[in-house]
C-alpha cells in the first residue's frame, strides 16, 4: 500500500534560504510567562516511532492544551491581541498586561474575529482576561457546544448564513485574523510573532541540541511561518521544515509543484507532503495509545513522517543520527466522522484517495505513479446508477449469459470503470513517464457532484476518457442543457364563478403549443447535417398548477422557460474535440488494431462529465463498449467489447503516457 497521494515535494533550493527570525521572539516568550496558566507544553519522546522511521529520536510537541484550552491558537492570538491593543491605546513596548487593562477599562477597545471555533474561543479568553468587549462571528452550523464556549468567555456571538469571511468591520474595533490580506498584515504577523514561543520551548527542551527536522501541519499557517522564521535564521540552518496537508485539499503541494519556475517564499516551504484522512485518523489513534489526546488533523505531522518512503528519508538526508520534532497543534474533538481507508489489499501499490465533501457522496481516486517527465491520463467514470425499482429480477446479482454481463449499471457503466481500473494496474508494470489516474465518480445520473469535488480537490491530467457505453464509437462532441421555470399567472376564483377567474393552466397550454412551434423552428435553423447535436432539444418536462379542483388555478408553472418570471435553475455546458485531435486519433489508432475495425467518431445528444473536465482544461473524449438498456427494465453490457476496451485502454495509456 503506497501510504500517501502524492510524492514529496522537495524545494533542493530552500537549504540556501535563510531567515533572520523574529527579534521580538525574547519579549513574546516573557509576555506569555506573564500569563497566570503559563507553563511550557509538553515535550513526549516517541521511541517505537523513532526506530520505525529510522533515527535516532523523535519528539512530539504536544499542544493539545495551552492556557487552558484544546489548541495552540491562543499563544499566537494572545500576543498579537496585546499588542494590538497597546499599540492602539499609544503604550511603549515594554507595557504589562495590568497596564494595558487598565487603559482599557478608561478606553474600551471592542476585538472582533471570525472563526468556527478553537480562535475564536482564544479570541474570547483574552478579551475576557483585558476586559474588553469581543464580537465572535461564526457560520449558522456552529456547533451549539462551541457557542456554548464561546458565550461562556463572555463574547457576543453572531451566527450567519454567510461565509464566517463575510463578518462585517466594527466601528473603532480591532479585527483578530490569522489570514493576511490586501491592507491587513500586522495582525497576522504579530500572530505569528506569538508562536515564537514554541521554538524558545523546544530549544530548551532539547538542551540546544538541533533537530534535524520539524514537521507541522500547513493549516497552521502562522505557526508554520514561525517555525521557518526560527529553524531558517543563520545559527540554525541545519534544521529543515515538512509541511503537512491533507490531500483532500493538496492546494499548496499543487501551487508548489506547477510553479517550480516561479517560486516565491523558497525559504517557507522546504518540503511539502499530503496525506489521507484515514491515515491522520489511525495516527490520532496511535497518539492516543500514548497519552497524547491528539485528533486527526493534530496527528497529521506523524502521519506524515509515517508516510515517508525510504527514498523521500533519503532526500530529507534523515539517518540514525538524525532528530525529528513532530508538531501536534489541538486537541482530539468530542466526535468526528471515521474516514474510511480504501488501501488495495492486493499488493498492487496503487496510490488512492477518498473524496466526500458532501456526505454520503463519495469518489475514489487511484493512481499509478509515472516516474515523471510524460503525460498524465484519466479514465474518469461514474459508480452511481439509475433507479433499481422496477428492474427485471436482481438488478444488483450480476448475470452472464449469451455473451453478455446483465445487471443494473453493468453498460452504465460499471464496465468503462472496470476497463480504467485494469489500465491503471497495468500501469504498474510499465515504467511510464506520466501518471494514469482513475477517477471513480459519484453523482454523475444527478449533478455530477463528484466530478466537480475532484476538480475542486486539484486533480488534473494531460488528458481524459469517458468510459461510458457509446457502442465503441469515439464521441468528440456531446450537448449541454439548462433548465429554466417560467411562472404564468391567472387570477384565482371559485370555479363557479368563471367572471372573476383567469385560469393558468388553460393560459399556459397556448404556452406550450408556441413552445412546441419554436421547438420545431429552431431545428430546421440550426440543421447542419447533425440536427441531433447541432440543434437545440427543447421540451416541457413539468407542469403544476391548482390547489384544488373546483378552483381556477392563480399560478402554472412550466419547465423550461417563457417571457414571464423565466428563471435558469442549472445548466451544463457542452463539449467539443475536434477529431483530427492528437489524443482522439491516438485512440482510434488502438481501438483499430485490437479490434480490426475502423470505429466511427461522432456526436451525442447527451450530456456527459466530460463536459466539466474540458472546462477545467482537461481535453478527451468519450469511449465505451457495446450495450444496451441503459435506463431500461434489462440492462447489459457485451463482454467482448469490453475485452477490447481493456486492451485498447492499456495500450493507449502505455503510449499517451511513455
Amino acid at each position: 500500500m503506497t501510504p500517501h497521494r502524492r510524492p514529496l515535494y522537495f524545494n533542493a533550493g530552500a537549504r540556501f534560504c535563510s531567515s533572520k527570525g523574529f527579534d521580538s521572539a525574547k519579549s513574546v516568550n516573557v509576555f506569555h510567562t506573564q500569563l497566570e496558566d503559563y507553563h511550557p507544553s509538553p515535550f513526549v519522546l516517541l521511541p517505537g516511532v523513532a526506530e520505525d522511521a529510522g533515527v535516532k529520536a523523535v519528539y512530539l510537541k504536544n499542544e493539545t492544551s495551552r492556557l487552558g484550552l484544546p489548541a495552540v491558537n491562543i499563544l499566537g492570538g494572545s500576543r498579537a491581541i496585546f499588542r494590538a491593543l497597546a499599540n492602539r491605546l499609544g503604550l511603549l513596548e515594554d507595557a504589562t498586561i495590568e497596564a494595558v487593562r487598565a487603559r482599557l477599562s478608561e478606553e474600551p477597545v471592542p476585538l472582533y474575529t471570525a472563526s468556527e471555533g478553537n480562535y475564536g474561543q482564544s479570541v474570547a479568553r483574552i478579551g475576557l482576561l483585558l476586559a474588553t468587549p469581543v464580537r465572535v462571528h461564526v457560520p449558522a452550523h456552529t456547533s451549539p457546544e462551541i457557542v456554548a464556549h464561546l458565550r461562556m468567555g463572555k463574547a457576543i456571538v453572531v451566527q450567519s448564513s454567510g461565509s464566517i469571511c463575510d463578518a462585517p468591520q466594527q466601528i473603532n474595533g480591532i479585527l483578530i485574523q490569522e489570514d493576511a490580506s490586501s491592507g491587513y498584515h500586522e495582525i497576522p504577523q504579530l500572530i505569528a510573532e506569538g508562536y515564537s514561543t514554541i521554538m524558545h520551548e523546544i530549544d530548551h527542551q532539547l538542551s540546544g541540541e538541533q533537530p534535524s527536522l520539524v514537521v507541522c501541519p500547513a493549516g497552521a499557517r502562522s505557526l508554520a511561518q514561525a517555525v521557518v522564521a526560527h529553524y531558517k535564521a543563520s545559527e540554525r540552518k541545519s534544521t529543515s521544515f515538512m509541511a503537512v496537508e491533507p490531500d483532500t485539499a493538496g492546494l499548496l503541494w499543487q501551487w508548489e509543484t506547477r510553479h517550480r519556475e516561479n517560486q516565491f517564499n523558497d525559504h517557507d516551504r522546504a518540503k511539502l507532503i499530503t496525506i489521507s484522512d484515514y491515515e491522520a485518523h489511525r495516527a490520532s489513534l496511535e497518539l492516543q495509545t500514548l497519552g497524547v489526546a491528539a485528533g486527526p488533523s493534530d496527528a497529521a505531522s506523524l502521519a506524515a513522517l509515517r508516510a515517508l518512503s525510504e527514498s523521500e528519508k533519503t532526500l530529507l538526508g534523515l539517518n540514525q543520527d538524525s532528530v525529528v520534532v513532530l508538531i501536534c497543534t489541538e486537541r482530539r474533538p468530542t466526535s468526528y466522522k471515521t474516514p474510511k481507508d480504501v488501501a488495495s489489499d492486493d499488493n498492487r501499490n496503487i496510490e488512492y484517495h477518498w473524496i466526500e465533501p458532501t456526505a454520503g457522496r463519495p469518489s475514489v481516486v487511484g493512481i499509478a505513479r509515472g516516474s515523471g517527465g510524460g503525460n498524465s491520463l484519466m479514465f474518469n467514470g461514474h459508480m452511481d446508477t439509475v433507479a433499481l425499482v422496477g428492474y427485471n429480477g436482481d438488478p444488483l446479482n450480476p448475470l452472464i449469459s449469451d455473451g453478455n454481463i446483465y445487471g443494473r449499471g453493468s453498460a452504465d457503466m460499471k464496465s468503462g470503470l472496470a476497463a480504467g481500473m485494469v489500465a491503471v494496474a497495468n500501469a504498474k508494470g510499465m515504467n511510464l513517464r506520466g501518471d494514469v489516474i482513475l477517477a471513480a465518480v459519484t453523482d454523475e445520473e444527478s449533478e455530477s457532484l463528484g466530478t466537480e469535488q475532484l476538480l475542486q480537490a486539484g486533480w488534473r491530467a494531460d488528458a481524459a476518457i469517458i468510459a461510458r457505453p457509446t457502442e465503441m464509437a469515439l464521441i468528440n462532441k456531446n450537448k449541454g442543457f439548462a433548465l429554466f421555470q417560467v411562472d404564468i399567472h391567472g387570477v384565482a376564483s371559485h370555479g363557479f364563478r368563471a367572471d372573476l377567474g383567469v385560469d393558468a393552466i388553460c393560459k399556459a397550454g397556448y404556452f406550450l403549443v408556441e413552445l412546441d412551434r419554436h421547438a420545431r423552428e429552431l431545428r430546421k435553423r440550426f440543421d447542419d447535417g447533425e440536427p441531433e447535436t447541432s440543434a437545440p432539444n427543447i421540451h416541457a418536462g413539468v407542469i403544476r398548477g391548482s390547489e384544488e379542483i373546483a378552483s381556477y388555478p392563480a399560478l402554472s408553472a412550466t419547465i423550461p422557460g417563457f417571457k414571464f418570471d423565466l428563471r435558469s435553475n442549472f445548466s451544463r455546458a457542452p463539449y467539443f474535440i475536434r477529431w483530427e485531435d492528437e489524443l482522439v486519433q491516438l485512440v482510434a489508432k488502438h481501438a483499430a488494431r485490437v479490434t480490426g475495425e475502423t470505429h466511427q467518431i461522432k456526436s451525442e445528444t447527451y450530456w456527459t462529465d466530460k463536459a466539466l473536465l474540458g472546462e477545467a482544461g482537461i481535453p478527451g473524449l468519450i469511449w465505451g463498449p457495446k450495450g444496451h438498456g441503459l435506463q431500461a427494465k434489462t440492462e447489459w453490457v457485451e463482454v467482448e467489447s469490453v475485452r477490447q476496451l481493456v486492451e485498447s485502454f492499456v495500450a493507449v495509456a502505455a503510449d499517451f503516457c511513455k
